[in-house]
């Protein structure tokens, strides 16, 4: 039995994709509501739910009389979790932050049988790479 996707759901997932890929930035103003609407085909309470569980995971915030707009979020570890499927990178620009990576080891290893079965491999040496990944602050990436 498949569980049954709302259409607020869908609408959720699609505009988190869309801050995701960075077609909506942090600071960003989404589109109004009647537009949303139009674009999703979709009601205006529809969408009003839609906005709310992403307000909720604080990946928007509402202004009274401005409008909602794309935040940075509160909990990056809750946003990468959500997202397991977007590259790093992806993930660190939607939450406004300068992708980065810190390389700690690189070491030649011998490639068992067990390693070789593991990666499908055929090879006599392997190189293991140890690395951090972290969000660098935005300004990083504009130079600033």
């Amino acid at each position: 039995m498949s569980a049954r996707v709302t259409k607020y759901e869908q609408v959720m997932t699609s505009i988190r994709q869309k801050i995701l890929s960075g077609e909506y930035f942090v600071g960003s103003q989404l589109p109004s509501e009647p537009q949303l609407q139009k674009q999703y085909g979709v009601s205006r309470v529809t969408i009003r739910l839609a906005v709310d569980g992403l307000v909720k995971d604080g990946l928007v915030e509402r202004v009274q009389g401005k409008g909602s707009f794309v935040q940075r979020p509160q909990r990056v570890s809750r946003l990468v979790r959500e997202s397991s499927v977007e590259s790093f990178s992806k993930v660190a620009l939607a939450s406004g932050f300068h992708p980065q990576t810190k390389v700690l080891k690189v070491e030649r290893v011998v490639a068992t049988a067990a390693l070789q079965s593991k990666f499908n491999v055929d090879v006599t040496g392997l190189l293991h790479t140890v690395r951090l990944r972290f969000f660098g602050s935005r300004s990083n990436l504009f130079g600033k």
